[in-house]
């Protein structure tokens, strides 16, 4: 399990295994940690990867945010290795991207792998909005990109993001409930033909983070503070199977 601090510490990521054994500390170089949010692994030209979300914006005076891209460590454990280990991984690629609508707070990162794109779900009061950037490299070289609007949901302060592997279903974290929306086909994301279903998370402290696992046949999901508690919550299968 891949985690990191809210803003104020260095630019690191931790790994941990089920146990909640901390097993590697990663530092990105060429990184910054203006206000870490939240991250996601993606699968591409058979290798992984993991995207930081540097987006936190309380205040809404960002015009720009970041979202950094590294391929993921190896961190097997090897004999005679001790734990934790530290390893250092270099930034393959800084994406810049602005909001076409002025700054937003964002805490929610996630990789659509149907469309090769990251999506954004804003922190409001009020609603949530999706926005989504192109998750491969430009071809003119430019790593400023304007984010697209997706969709805009009655759903307040969403705090975490996450797709199934298959790309079928996101998940939406808040505080209280997780919303998760099932997609048709390569539709769009969309609340609306009875395709939204609320799930109850149990008490945290501040619930900031939230996946699915690899089956997609449940969903991870912890706490900022220390000691940090992870959750696993059973879903109801997908519909049609």
């Amino acid at each position: 399990l891949w985690s990191h601090n809210d803003s104020g510490d260095d630019p690191r990521l931790y790994g941990f295994d089920r146990t909640g054994r901390l097993l590697a500390t990663v530092h990105l170089r060429g990184a910054a940690a203006v206000d870490w949010e939240d991250m996601c692994r993606f699968h591409r030209e058979g290798k992984d990867y993991l995207a930081i979300a540097d987006v936190g914006d309380n205040q809404a005076k960002r015009s720009v945010v970041v979202v950094y891209v590294i391929e993921e460590p190896d961190i097997d454990c090897r004999p005679g290795e001790a734990h934790p280990v530290t390893r250092s991984v270099a930034v393959v690629r800084e994406l810049r991207i602005r909001y076409p609508t002025g700054a937003c707070d964002c805490e929610s990162l996630a990789y659509d792998p149907r469309r090769d794109a990251f999506l954004l779900a804003s922190k409001e009061r009020f609603r949530c909005r999706l926005w989504t950037v192109p998750a491969a490299d430009r071809d003119d070289g430019s790593e400023v990109v304007e984010a697209r609007l997706l969709t805009t949901l009655a759903l307040p302060l969403v705090t975490a993001a996450d797709i199934s592997p298959d790309g079928s279903r996101l998940v939406l974290g808040t505080y209280g409930p997780a919303c998760i929306l099932q997609r048709r086909g390569d539709a769009p994301w969309s609340s609306n033909g009875g395709d939204l279903q609320i799930i109850a998370l149990p008490p945290r402290r501040q619930g900031e983070a939230i996946c699915f696992n690899r089956a997609a046949t449940g969903l991870l999901l912890t706490t900022e503070g220390s000691p940090a508690w992870v959750w696993e919550v059973d879903v109801p299968p997908q519909e049609g199977r």
